[in-house]
């Protein structure tokens, strides 16, 4: 259970850092989300690039508050994003959008 949670978008990141989600190394100077909280008394910290930042969150639009599937979470997110890369999550997440993916 997520217990703290909070987000904060970084306009220019000071070192490199790797995306938590699809593994790609987001540049210095590059904007970047970073996550922080505490999820089943263990705490997490991890950075988001951009794109599978705004790529998450239509994924929790779409797919886990208009399904209401809790059985979809930030795990198998992660590694679908690491597996298959940012462009085929897009496409995934457009076909929920359109009704196009069934439950």
């Amino acid at each position: 259970m997520l217990e703290l949670y909070e987000e904060k978008r970084i306009n220019s990141i000071r070192k490199i850092h790797q995306c938590g989600l699809c593994g790609r190394k987001i540049p210095k100077g590059f904007s970047a989300h970073f996550h922080k909280g505490k999820q089943d008394g263990k705490f997490f910290k991890y950075y988001t690039c951009n794109t599978c930042n705004e790529l998450a969150n239509k994924y929790w639009k779409y797919c886990i508050d208009e399904w209401n599937d809790n059985s979809l979470s930030y795990d198998i997110l992660s590694e679908y994003m690491s597996n298959y890369g940012c462009d085929r999550v897009y496409q995934f997440l457009q076909k929920c959008r359109n009704g196009e993916i069934e439950d």
